[in-house]
């Protein structure tokens, strides 16, 4: 009776062991993501001058949407057609529609339409 004693026991216990091993939590997800996207290479580079493409791509450091983007989009000089915008991945594709005008210096200001994929922080202070 004395091992069988012991057998009881030692299933016990490790019945005890086991199911207490499985207590089944939610992760925590981490910290709130409260930093902007930033840019990481723009092609062409940011600042080039006598480009002649018709294409713009940026890409950025986490997955980006693009939210209410040819309203908040500014270009100046003006256009008279609004480009093409292709989101792929981490990068935004922009495709103009026409020739941009030789010896001119063109920005363009996102204003809030470009925002991270997780949290919805706006793209801040690019152009």
């Amino acid at each position: 009776m004395n091992e069988r004693f012991w057998k009881y026991i030692i299933g016990l216990i490790v019945a005890l062991t086991a199911w207490s091993c499985a207590n089944p939590v939610a992760p925590t997800g981490g910290p709130k993501d409260v930093q902007p996207p930033e840019v990481v290479i723009t092609t062409p580079a940011n600042g080039s001058v006598w480009f002649e493409g018709t294409k713009l791509a940026i890409t950025f450091n986490e997955f980006v949407q693009i939210k209410d983007l040819n309203n908040q989009m500014i270009i100046s000089p003006p256009l008279r057609e609004i480009p093409d915008v292709l989101l792929r991945g981490k990068t935004l594709h922009l495709t103009f529609k026409e020739a941009l005008r030789p010896h001119s210096t063109y920005n363009i200001f996102f204003g809030k339409g470009i925002v991270d994929l997780t949290e919805g922080n706006a793209l801040k202070d690019y152009t």
